[in-house]
C-alpha cells in the first residue's frame, strides 16, 4: 500500500437488498429475529464485504492483496436496518493512513470507510475496514 492514498475514493455503486438475497443470509446467519424473519429489514451486516456485487476489491483498490496484508479491524456505525426493496448507494474514500517502521521493515495501516445512503441521502450504515500490508 501507498501512504499517499490518503482521501481516495472508490467508484460508488449501489446495492439492493433483494428478498432471496437477504432470505438466503438469514438462514446462512441463522437469523432468528422476527423483525428480520418478516421480510421488512434486512440485518445491516448483509451490506458488507467484498463479496457484494459493485463492492471494489479493498486490497487491489489500495495497491496490494492477500498475500501482502491482512485485515486488522473492522467497525460499523449502524444508524437503522436496510429494508428489504431498498436501494442504497455506498461511497467510500480511504480515511486513514499510517505507516509505521519495524526492525523488518516498513508496515503500512489503511482504513477504508465506506457509507451506505438512502434515496434522500441519509446515512443508513458506516463500515471501517482497517488492513495492514506487512513488510
Amino acid at each position: 500500500m501507498r501512504d499517499d492514498l490518503l482521501g481516495s475514493e472508490i467508484e460508488p455503486f449501489e446495492v439492493t437488498i433483494e428478498v432471496p438475497l437477504n432470505q438466503y443470509f438469514l438462514e446462512a446467519t441463522g437469523e432468528d429475529q422476527a423483525f428480520y424473519l418478516e421480510g421488512k429489514a434486512a440485518p445491516p451486516t448483509c451490506l458488507f464485504g467484498p463479496a457484494r456485487p459493485g463492492y471494489p476489491d479493498p486490497l487491489a483498490f489500495m495497491g496490494t492483496s492477500f498475500d501482502k496484508a491482512v485485515m486488522g479491524s473492522a467497525a460499523y456505525e449502524i444508524e437503522r436496518p436496510p429494508l428489504v426493496g431498498e436501494t442504497l448507494v455506498c461511497r467510500g474514500r480511504v480515511s486513514d493512513v499510517k505507516v509505521k517502521e519495524t526492525p523488518k521493515g516498513t508496515m503500512t495501516f489503511a482504513t477504508l470507510e465506506a457509507t451506505f445512503t438512502d434515496a434522500s441521502g441519509a446515512a443508513v450504515v458506516t463500515e471501517r475496514l482497517t488492513f495492514i500490508e506487512r513488510p
